[in-house]
């Protein structure tokens, strides 16, 4: 949101917990302020529908309503007019830094998730991004969400997709909406160096006014460092 601001609005939608069923029965009201037609459109899901059966919630869903899910969710967008779709599979999980605090989830399963990710996207002719094989332990906090480096990754992630698959999104191809305030109150020369000049004269005012043994101190510090006594210049381009 921050890199593209002026650029275009981008609306975000996370829904800690939730798996590709509870998003699909809440959709409509999810999408409720959202555009109809999108520009482009990035689904992450999978984290949660990975949780193992017995991993102490009833987060799970298995693989074949999960996908089926994906394709309900990806015709929705279409029919919508979306025009770019991005399909991010869930993130490496690391069991050993589970701290209990979320259901558990292993590399194992939630690899299987993954590959429905990206195999929904060459069916369904959208793009995608393997953040299960790009991550490690290293990009987590606690075993399953991200840490500041594992955002970072993830933002480079679609940053590079966006560059190379969909340039029209590039941010360098995208104007700015309305002019820079440095285009609209572009300064008067001549304004600006009157008041440079102004400037100077006050100064040398308040020297010749200044205690004579301090005036005396200045001029020698002024003469010692060279200091020069014609006022400044404007820069003409």
């Amino acid at each position: 949101a921050h890199a593209y601001q002026r650029h275009a609005d981008v609306v975000l939608r996370g829904y800690s917990g939730y798996n590709s069923t509870m998003i699909l029965e809440r959709i409509d009201s999810i999408l409720v302020g959202v555009p109809r037609v999108l520009h482009l459109c990035v689904i992450c899901l999978g984290a949660n529908d990975a949780a193992i059966v017995d991993g102490g919630t009833n987060n799970h869903v298995d693989v074949e309503t999960y996908t089926e899910n994906l394709q309900q969710l990806i015709l929705l967008m279409k029919e919508r007019g979306t025009q770019h779709i991005v399909l991010m599979t869930p993130p490496f999980v690391d069991l050993d830094k589970h701290d209990g605090s979320t259901p558990v989830r292993t590399a194992k399963e939630t690899a299987l998730y993954a590959d429905v990710i990206l195999r929904l996207a060459i069916q369904e002719g959208v793009h995608s991004i393997d953040l299960f094989s790009t991550t490690n332990s290293s990009d987590l906090v606690d075993g399953l969400h991200f840490n500041s480096k594992g955002n970072k990754h993830v933002y480079k992630q679609l940053e590079a997709l966006i560059s190379d698959q969909i340039p029209d999104m590039d941010i360098v191809n995208i104007e700015i909406d309305n002019p820079d305030w440095k285009d609209i109150c572009k300064p008067d020369p001549a304004v600006v160096a009157t008041m440079l000049r102004t400037s100077w004269v006050g100064s040398q005012q308040e020297t010749s006014q200044v205690p004579s043994d301090e005036k005396t101190n200045r001029d020698e510090y002024q003469n010692s460092s060279k200091v020069s006594s014609s006022p400044p210049q404007m820069a003409r381009s």
